[in-house]
C-alpha cells in the first residue's frame, strides 16, 4: 500500500516536473536573445601622467594629471582590454524587450589582466504600450544628454571636457511621432559606491529629466534636454538642499554618407553631484556653476578608411569656489583629487581603417589641457597621448 502511494506520488511529481519543464521550454523558446559587443585591445602611449576620472592611469583618460613627482614627468605605456564590451538584446515579443551590457573598466586598477571585473553599463526593460509610446525601467544613458561624440576612447569619451550625461538608474516615458520625440523621466539623484547610505539616499527626491528632439530624418536630429533635482548635502546632522540642474542643446547630423557631425553645449549647476560626468560640485555651503561643450566630426574617405576628430571644453564659472585640493610643497610636490579641476580642454584626432567589415584598426591622438585650483595660484597640467587599438565587432 505504502509502495503504491510512493509510486503514485513519484509518478505525479515526475509528470508535474515534466510538464513544468515543457511549459518553461515553450515559454523560453518564445524569447529571442541577440548577443553583441566587441573585443578592444589597446596600447596607449603617454608623454606624462594622465587622469582617468581623477585616477592616475590611462584606462580612460579624461584630463591631464598635475605633476606630483619626477616620475610623473616620464613617459609611460599601457596595454588594456578593459573597454571591451559584451551585451544581450532580449526580445520577449514585439512589445517587451530588454538589454544588459557590460564592460571591464576598473579606474582604480592601472593595468589589470585577470583582475579586471565586469561593470554593468546598461540593464533595462522597455515596454511599448502603443505605437510611438514606450516606457523604460532600469539603467541607461541620461535622457538630457543623448549624443555620443566620435572617439574610440568610449569610456573616457569627452567627459569632464564638454560631454555631460552618463548612466543613470531611471524610469522614463518616450512619446515619438514621425518628426518629434518627447521624453520625461525620474532617476536616481546620483551614485554612491560606499557601503552605507549617504547624501544620495538622503536626497530622497528623484532627479527629473526631460528631452525634446526634432527628428529631421532617421539620421539627423536636433534637440534640447534638462535635468533638475534638489540635492541633499550633509552638514553635521542636518541635510541642506541645493538645486542641481543641467540644460543641453545637441545635434547629431549626417550631411552626406561621407560627413557626420555631433555636438553638445550645456550649462550646469552642481551637475557632477547628480552623477553626470562634469566639473561642478556643490556642498552644504556653496553652489558651483559651469558651462561646456564639444564638437566632433567623422569623414568617411571610402568604405574602409575614415578620419575623425573634435574639441571639447568644460569650465567652472565661479572657480574661486572650487575646492583647494592641490597642495604644493617647498619641494614642488603636489597632490590632487578629482574635484579641484577648474577648466579642462580636450583635442582629439585619429584615423581608422577596416581591413574587414567586422574589424577596425585605429590610431587616436589626444591632448589634454587642465587647470587645477591650488594653494597660491592655479596649477596648469598638460598631457599628450596616443591610443593604438583594434576593434572586433560581433
Amino acid at each position: 500500500m505504502k509502495l503504491n502511494r510512493y509510486l503514485s506520488l513519484s509518478t505525479s511529481c515526475f509528470l508535474f516536473g515534466f510538464i513544468s519543464i515543457g511549459l518553461a521550454s515553450t515559454a523560453f523558446a518564445e524569447i529571442s536573445v541577440q548577443h553583441y559587443g566587441f573585443i578592444k585591445p589597446t596600447l596607449t602611449l603617454s608623454g606624462n601622467a594622465a587622469s582617468s576620472f581623477g585616477n592616475k592611469n590611462m584606462n580612460a583618460a579624461t584630463a591631464a594629471f598635475p605633476i606630483t613627482n619626477r616620475l610623473d614627468e616620464r613617459g609611460r605605456t599601457n596595454f588594456n582590454i578593459g573597454q571591451s564590451r559584451y551585451g544581450m538584446d532580449i526580445k520577449a515579443n514585439e512589445q517587451l524587450t530588454g538589454r544588459i551590457e557590460l564592460d571591464f573598466v576598473n579606474f582604480d586598477k592601472a593595468s589589470p589582466s585577470t583582475a579586471a571585473l565586469p561593470r554593468v553599463r546598461i540593464a533595462k526593460i522597455e515596454y511599448s504600450m502603443s505605437e510611438g509610446l514606450t516606457i523604460m525601467a532600469g539603467q541607461d544613458w541620461d535622457l538630457f544628454s543623448p549624443v555620443n561624440p566620435h572617439t574610440f576612447n568610449f569610456v573616457g569619451n569627452y567627459f569632464q571636457g564638454g560631454n555631460s550625461g552618463f548612466m543613470r538608474q531611471q524610469l522614463n516615458l518616450k512619446c515619438r511621432s514621425e518628426s518629434t520625440e518627447v521624453a520625461v523621466g525620474l532617476g536616481s539623484p546620483g551614485n554612491n559606491n560606499d557601503r552605507g547610505d549617504a547624501s544620495v539616499e538622503l536626497t530622497e527626491l528623484p532627479v527629473l529629466q526631460a528631452r525634446l528632439t526634432y527628428l529631421i530624418d532617421p539620421k539627423n536630429k536636433l534637440g534640447t534636454g534638462a535635468l533638475y533635482n534638489r540635492r541633499g548635502y550633509i552638514l553635521g546632522n542636518d541635510v541642506i538642499r541645493r538645486s542641481v540642474l543641467g540644460y543641453t542643446l545637441f545635434a547629431d547630423l549626417e550631411f552626406s554618407p561621407m560627413i557626420q557631425f555631433r555636438t553638445e553645449g550645456y550649462y550646469g549647476r552642481n551637475l557632477n553631484d547628480s552623477g553626470a560626468l562634469t566639473l561642478s560640485n556643490g556642498n552644504a555651503n556653496q553652489t558651483q556653476n559651469e558651462i561646456g561643450g564639444y564638437a566632433t566630426t567623422k569623414i568617411n574617405l571610402d568604405a574602409k578608411l575614415s578620419v575623425f576628430g573634435g574639441v571639447g571644453i568644460a569650465k567652472v564659472l565661479n572657480d574661486e569656489d572650487v575646492a583647494i585640493s592641490v597642495v604644493s610643497s617647498s619641494a614642488g610636490i603636489t597632490q590632487s583629487v578629482n574635484n579641484s579641476i577648474t577648466e579642462n580642454k580636450q583635442i582629439k584626432a585619429g584615423i581608422a581603417y577596416k581591413p574587414q567589415p567586422e574589424l577596425t584598426t585605429y590610431i587616436e591622438l589626444a591632448r589634454f589641457i587642465t587647470n587645477y585650483r591650488a594653494v597660491g595660484s592655479d596649477l596648469a597640467a598638460n598631457n599628450t597621448a596616443a591610443e593604438l587599438g583594434m576593434l572586433l565587432n560581433f
